[in-house]
């Protein structure tokens, strides 16, 4: 599927919890972070 030699791979699940004290997350929970080179949140 596709052409070219570079692959996304994507992994996710679709059971939601509270975030909880969003102070107390390194990263924002509801916001994507890009750091330490990941996508957070």
């Amino acid at each position: 599927m596709g052409e070219g030699d570079e692959t996304l791979g994507m992994l996710a699940h679709v059971d939601v919890v509270d975030a909880g004290d969003e102070s107390e997350w390194k990263y924002p929970p509801y916001r994507a972070t890009l750091a330490d080179g990941c996508v957070w949140g």
